[in-house]
């Protein structure tokens, strides 16, 4: 997760039964390798979550604010 998480979203990302996390860290710098940093943390069966699968998204110079998950598929 990066240094300067902006927003966090819970949902089953991975159709386990089990709520994972996900973190954009959004604020700072363009340069800095945190800055729009998508993170997400699995569900480890309900005893805690797996380290982090970081993500940089390129947003052309933006910072990121905000994440949301949806279902598109319906799976």
């Amino acid at each position: 997760v990066g240094n300067n998480p902006v927003d966090v979203v819970v949902a089953d990302f991975n159709a386990d039964g089990f709520a994972d996390i996900a973190t954009v860290s959004g604020a700072g710098n363009p340069t800095n390798p945190e800055t729009n940093n998508v993170s997400v943390l699995l569900n480890n069966l309900g005893s805690g979550f797996q380290n982090a699968i970081n993500t940089t998204v390129d947003n052309g110079g933006f910072p990121l604010r905000s994440l949301v998950a949806v279902n598109v598929n319906s799976d």
